[in-house]
């Protein structure tokens, strides 16, 4: 998921995992509604020059984690916990595996439930180090999908209908990065280091075409392979979305003052608390 605010992008690092089941257009609002609490301009932020990057940003994720369930309609963000999404098509075709149908009434909750375990700024080298566990994210759906698939030369056809019940348990995720200017005086991030690790997969999905030993297999064959894949692609993970984040950022920041970064997160932050949820 695109996060456009540098202190946001660190609420929402649960949500890359679902970054290819997001819509397009669901992605794009919450681009504009970071970009606009990147711009906010609260006229009574207090303090917020004695503050460095860090502690500024551990402020706003508090007052965010107030007001992630109930979002804010003037600012176009909506309510995150649950976040729910009514509908997905999906249309897949590789060389040995078709898939298509729809997700229905997808609702994704847990994302205000996380612990700061660090965040601080060195004032040295602007150097920022955060990490934060969330304690469970919990995938809930309907799917209705078709099938075809060649094994072997066998042409493998199935109707898949049912519940999807996913849940992540104990996320941790570390990042790290530098925060300077560009030629321009505009923000510049480097140095970006990320790393997330699960402590377990709960899978307890139900195929309504299928038995109660295979949907057993099968929940248990996703809870491995899940686990399996994140531990042997953390390292590949972490670079490509270390690269990514790094190039959207800088390339969405480049014209924000520098010196505007933390007040800005003051204001986002005043305007996270006077939400009432």
């Amino acid at each position: 998921m695109k996060v456009f605010f540098v202190s946001l992008f660190v609420a929402t690092l649960a949500l890359a995992s679902f970054a290819n089941v997001i819509p397009s257009n669901e992605e794009n609002l919450l681009d504009e509604s970071f970009v606009s609490l990147a711009k906010a301009n609260v006229t009574s932020v207090q303090n917020a020059t004695t503050l460095d990057l860090g502690e500024a940003m551990t402020e706003l994720l508090i007052s965010v984690k107030n007001a992630i369930p109930c979002g804010n309609a003037s600012l176009g963000i909506p309510p995150m916990s649950p976040y729910r999404i009514p509908s997905l098509n999906v249309n897949f075709t590789g060389e040995h595996l078709s898939l298509k149908g729809t997700i229905d009434n997808l609702v994704i909750s847990g994302m205000d439930d996380f612990l700061i375990i660090q965040l601080a700024t060195n004032k040295t080298n602007n150097r920022t180090e955060v990490d934060i566990l969330y304690k469970g994210i919990h995938i809930l759906g309907k799917f209705n999908l078709h099938v075809e698939a060649n094994l072997s030369g066998f042409k493998y056809v199935q109707p898949l209908k049912g519940f999807i019940n996913f849940q992540i348990l104990n996320m941790r995720d570390a990042l790290g990065f530098t925060m300077g200017q560009n030629e321009a005086g505009g923000i510049h991030i480097s140095n970006m280091e990320y790393s997330s690790q699960v402590g377990d997969i709960q899978v307890n999905s139900l195929n309504t075409e299928w038995s109660v030993a295979v949907n057993n297999f099968a929940n248990q064959y996703i809870r491995d392979a899940s686990l399996l894949f994140l531990q042997t692609n953390r390292e590949f993970i972490g670079k490509m979305y270390s690269e990514y984040v790094t190039m959207m950022l800088n390339n969405s920041l480049k014209n924000v003052p520098y010196s505007s970064l933390v007040p800005s997160i003051a204001s986002a932050t005043q305007l996270f608390k006077s939400m009432r949820c």
